[in-house]
């Protein structure tokens, strides 16, 4: 089972922090006081979930302390950390590649720059079919709409699933790539000169 709250920052005097001026107050959300439309639209700072405890068997959750605070349960949830070495060397590696990748990506666009630039604005219906058919081939799944983050959160909000599909997760990470956008005229040529 899942436990939600949020923390906030109260003022003294508010009925949140007894007294105390700017103390951090953990209180669980009360939805029943909102009006309906308000109610998907919360945001909580973080979700504790402890996995291993809703696989349980019945008979032994009647006896296991389902009490995030125990030490023992917390401690079987919690995942292993990489050693300090382990992630220097990570480090490393993803910066190594991150400057590789960067490395070609400039190539490419200073080699093919100019013609990029001249035939990209191109605005005749033949030529924005085209782009769409070039970026859809590129990013298959890409998101029809201009800002698919707020899309999919309007979309979610209304249903019970806190849950987004992997193609949504994927819209709130890349919310700049979508067909509206790049298939105008400059955004697409302004994103390759920042990124190359």
């Amino acid at each position: 089972m899942c436990q939600r709250w949020t923390i906030r920052f109260g003022f003294a005097g508010d009925g949140y922090t007894n007294g105390f001026p700017f103390a951090p107050v953990a209180r669980w959300p009360n939805f029943s006081q909102q009006p309906l439309w308000k109610r998907r639209r919360h945001f909580t700072t973080f979700t504790c979930s402890i996995p291993q405890l809703d696989t349980l068997e019945s008979a032994d959750a009647a006896t296991t302390d389902r009490d995030s605070n125990n030490e023992t349960v917390c401690a079987e949830a919690t995942p292993a950390f990489e050693t300090p070495e382990e992630a220097r060397a990570e480090a490393k590696l993803r910066s190594a590649r991150i400057h590789d990748h960067y490395d070609l990506l400039n190539t490419i666009v200073v080699r093919h720059e100019e013609a990029i630039h001249t035939k990209w604005p191109k605005e005749s219906r033949k030529q924005k079919l085209k782009k769409l058919k070039l970026l859809l081939d590129a990013w298959p799944g890409m998101s029809a709409n201009h800002r698919p983050d707020f899309h999919a959160f309007r979309k979610n909000a209304d249903s019970d699933s806190e849950d987004f599909e992997p193609l949504e997760r994927l819209h709130f990470m890349w919310p700049h790539i979508n067909e509206e956008d790049l298939t105008r005229p400059n955004n697409l040529l302004l994103m390759i000169n920042s990124r190359g």
